[in-house]
């Protein structure tokens, strides 16, 4: 994640149920980054502290990328055993010719990159659910 400071202007809560808050940012995010907004303290409407300390990522996502998806692909071809990474890297250099592999690019694009990417993705189409092996390789 990339360590950018974004200040909040103000905070609006959303009616009628007031579990959702509009932010006012003080500078626009930036597409392709990830930032992490963390709580310092945070009360309710009669001033009592609710929480402390709380951390959640956001960020502006970009339509997805071509290689985005098929690295998804590629993994869950792993994951279904019909192909190794390797095999899979040389199949599509060479029948695309293309000038990487999918699990190629996705190191050079960074693999927490395109999970956070598909994540986002997913909430609107189901399609997007990155593949078990591709969310557990970021975790090692």
């Amino acid at each position: 994640m990339n360590d950018v400071n974004v200040s909040i202007i103000h905070a609006t809560p959303i009616p009628p149920l007031f579990e959702k808050v509009m932010l006012q940012l003080g500078n626009p995010l930036q597409r392709n980054k990830v930032y992490v907004l963390t709580s310092q303290s945070l009360k309710d409407c009669a001033g009592n502290e609710i929480e402390k300390n709380n951390s959640i990522g956001l960020g502006w996502a970009s339509p997805p990328g071509e290689n985005d998806i098929i690295i998804n692909e590629a993994f869950l071809t792993v994951e279904e055993n019909v192909s190794v990474e390797k095999e899979i890297d040389t199949a599509m250099k060479l029948g695309t010719n293309y000038p990487y592999g999918p699990f190629e690019w996705g190191e050079k694009i960074g693999l927490n990159k395109v999970v956070y990417l598909l994540e986002v993705l997913e909430k609107e189409q189901n399609r997007y659910k990155p593949a078990g092996l591709l969310k557990n390789k970021i975790l090692v």
